[in-house]
């Protein structure tokens, strides 16, 4: 679920920055950035500005040039949606969604009567 969370989907931290820090949560170890771009087959330029935003959030903490999750990784990315506005973000998506949809179905009832209308006259 952490790849949909809000914060790597609406908020600032970005979707890049979900692959790194399930790959150190689930390695269960300190990573290099090195090592970490290695299981990731990414570059270790394309991680400085994901790492940078994880550690800028104290999802990630950095110590003697290795990656570890945060000591409350999970409140920090709390947090992190809150603070950059990922959860205004979705709800204002949702509720976007919701308008068109509502349009979407009185367009089709609208297009359906008229249908009928068109067979009875």
């Amino acid at each position: 679920h952490l790849y949909t969370h809000p914060a790597f989907r609406h908020g600032k931290l970005g979707k890049a920055a979900a692959p790194p820090f399930i790959v150190l949560l689930a390695e269960g170890r300190p990573l290099t950035l090195p090592e970490l771009a290695g299981l990731l087959g990414r570059e270790t330029r394309a991680l400085r500005r994901p790492l940078g935003r994880l550690t800028g959030h104290k999802l990630v903490a950095l110590e003697n040039k290795t990656f570890t999750p945060g000591l409350r990784w999970e409140e920090a990315l709390d947090n992190a949606a809150r603070v950059t506005g990922a959860y205004k973000t979705q709800a204002r998506q949702r509720d976007a969604h919701r308008s068109e949809r509502r349009a979407f179905l009185t367009r089709r009832q609208n297009s359906e009567l008229r249908e009928r209308l068109a067979k009875a006259a």
